[in-house]
This record gives structure tokens, C-alpha cells and sequence, in this order.
């Protein structure tokens, strides 16, 4: 089964939104509220180092074209 690492989230917006959002790890999922302003319009680092991520056909990083 699929077991993801992080969850990210957005669309909670102004102080009362970002407020109720929870950040942090429940059941060994990260999650991480990204909406621009709660991350002061800046990136936000969802992985900690280089991962081993499985090459896709069709999705960028695979070497391919998704336009042909």
C-alpha cells in the first residue's frame, strides 16, 4: 500500500485560516500548510535530501516529453 511522507495543503488563507490549519506529523505523515501567505510567499521544503524517486513515462524527470 501507498504510504505517503508528507501531505501538503493549501487554501487556508488570513490569520484565522492559517490559525485552524494543523501543521506538523500525525500517524508518520508530515503536513505542511502551503498556501502563500501562510508560507510568506516564499518556497517551502517538503523533503530533507535526495530521494530516490520512480520514473514516471509522461511525467517530468523521466527523460521524456509530456508534449510528444
Amino acid at each position: 500500500a501507498f504510504r505517503p511522507e508528507v501531505c501538503v495543503y493549501g487554501h487556508l488563507h488570513g490569520a484565522e485560516g492559517i490559525a485552524a490549519g494543523f501543521q506538523g506529523e500525525h500517524g508518520g505523515v508530515r503536513y505542511v500548510l502551503a498556501s502563500c501567505d501562510a508560507a510568506g510567499f516564499r518556497p517551502v521544503l517538503l523533503l530533507d535530501g535526495p530521494r530516490s524517486i520512480p520514473s514516471v513515462p509522461g511525467v517530468a524527470g523521466d527523460g521524456s516529453s509530456p508534449v510528444g
